[in-house]
């Protein structure tokens, strides 16, 4: 007769368990959870509807006022314990970076949050894991600190050869909108503007890099000259806070968020015991975070 019995659940099983129950009674979001971010790009500020993305169920994606919204949200949620990120940005405007940036750093604030990186490939791939309470990066990794640069195309010598006269009224010698039908090279207006523009973001960059990495503001200019900067360059100049692979990483998130147990990917035998993931670029996890402690202050 007791053949035909079910086995008592184990350890494991009854931990499932608990977590399924304390969801469902967090609407959602699991108690002591870390949020994880993936910004090999940042969030696009505007969406339309994919309905390959529905089809295969991925949804809407997150767009950058959402993100930033949950982010600043999720800073005064208790059910919030922490934050992961990869940062790899290839490339990137720097408005959304910087905006997505302060949003992360007043998280940054209140909570644990991390940053790990196959390697920073340029410098506002870096500014971005400035805003993160600890940098890591894995032993093949550089910092690409590299400054910024810009460039400008000209299509009068084009127009010229197909007998075109580019014809526009311009107002103030410092709308250069125009040249790139009117001129074949920089003129000394447009060459000042966007001289004038590298030099402000770059100021704005160096002076959140210094205050976020508490290192001199002219310390930065010397790095940036012997950039990409290998993993004990930017570990001596306090870059980077850890050498580490990515499931070191999560070790240590959950470690800073009070957890046992490490990385589920990693295999390990108290995987059971790390702390919940999610992530944010779900639209329906970036809508649930913060409605637990707007319910709690009404």
């Amino acid at each position: 007769m007791f053949a035909f019995l079910p086995n008592p659940p184990g350890v494991n099983e009854v931990r499932a368990l608990a977590r399924r129950v304390d969801t469902a009674r967090h609407h959602g979001i699991p108690k002591g959870c870390v949020l994880e971010l993936d910004l090999r790009a940042t969030p696009p500020e505007t969406s339309g509807l994919d309905p390959f993305a529905v089809i295969s169920g991925g949804g809407r994606p997150l767009v950058l006022r959402e993100a930033v919204s949950a982010l600043h949200r999720a800073a005064d949620d208790p059910r919030v314990a922490g934050l992961i990120a990869r940062v790899e940005l290839a490339s990137a405007a720097p408005g959304p970076v910087q905006e997505l940036r302060e949003a992360i750093a007043a998280f940054t604030d209140v909570k644990p949050s991390l940053a790990w990186a196959e390697t920073y490939p340029k410098t506002l791939s870096y500014y971005l894991a400035s805003a993160f309470g600890e940098v890591w990066m894995q032993p093949s990794g550089t910092v690409g600190l590299i400054g910024f640069a810009t460039n400008a195309l000209f299509l009068r010598d084009a127009l010229d050869k197909a007998g075109i006269e580019a014809q526009f009224i311009a107002r103030g010698e410092y709308k250069s909108a125009a040249n790139l039908f009117t001129q074949d090279h920089y003129t000394d207006a447009h060459r000042e503007a966007d001289s004038r523009l590298l030099e402000s973001l770059r100021t704005q960059v160096w002076q959140a890099v210094a205050d976020s990495r508490k290192i001199g503001y002219d310390s930065l200019d010397s790095l940036a000259d012997r950039a990409p900067l290998l993993r004990d360059d930017a570990v001596t100049s306090k870059l980077v806070d850890h050498i580490g692979f990515r499931d070191e990483a999560y070790a240590r998130i959950a470690e800073l968020v009070g957890a046992e147990g490490i990385s589920p990917d990693s295999g390990d035998a108290d995987a059971d015991t790390a702390p919940p993931r999610l992530y944010l670029s779900r639209t329906r996890v970036a809508t649930q975070i913060g409605r637990a402690s707007c319910r709690e202050r009404v």
